[in-house]
Order: C-alpha cells, then sequence, then structure tokens
C-alpha cells in the first residue's frame, strides 16, 4: 500500500492584509511500497483552492500539494483545512492552514 507522509500538517501564514492571496506548498512523501495516486483535494472554503499532482508517485519518491488562499472579505482568525484523497492508508489526509485577516 502506498502511505502518503506529509513534512508538517499545518502551516500559519501570521497575519494577512484583507485580500491578499497566498500559497504554501506542503511537501510530502509516498513512504509506502505501491505508487500513490491523489485523486482529489477538497477545500473547506471556496477561499481555498489545491494544486496537486497528477502523475503516479513511486515509491520513495515526493511531490507538492500546494494550497492557495484569497482572504478577500475574511476577517479574523481563520482555519482552513485541505482534505488529500488518495489510494493511501489512511485514504484521507488534512493538511490545514491558518492567518489572521486584517
Amino acid at each position: 500500500m502506498p502511505v502518503i507522509a506529509f513534512e508538517k500538517n499545518m502551516h500559519d501564514f501570521g497575519t494577512l492584509t484583507d485580500g491578499e492571496n497566498i500559497s504554501y506548498s506542503f511537501k510530502f512523501t509516498n513512504k509506502g511500497n505501491a505508487d500513490l495516486i491523489i485523486s482529489n483535494c477538497e477545500a473547506t472554503c471556496g477561499c481555498t483552492v489545491a494544486d496537486f499532482p497528477r502523475d503516479k508517485v513511486a515509491p520513495g519518491k515526493g511531490g507538492y500539494v500546494t494550497i492557495t488562499f484569497n482572504s478577500s472579505g475574511k476577517a479574523g482568525q481563520q482555519l482552513q483545512e485541505l482534505t488529500v484523497v488518495s489510494n493511501a492508508q489512511p485514504s484521507r489526509s488534512k493538511p490545514r492552514i491558518q492567518a489572521n485577516v486584517r
């Protein structure tokens, strides 16, 4: 089975100004013994979009899931979760970002 292991599961953007678009790339490695296939990334809000590798990731190899957050119309502390759906065990991983929007 493939195993997706993120280098870190949370990223804090700190303080943002309302209207900023900012991105962060979560680095991951396939620590399993079969090819990893990421089939989808689901954001908790329309203000967050993700880009992920569409190709198979071989055992021992890695890549990035990039999350972009649009702070327009947001105020205060924000916590956004991304659900990465794959053929790994477990099949869902949940990297998160947070920011304080002013």
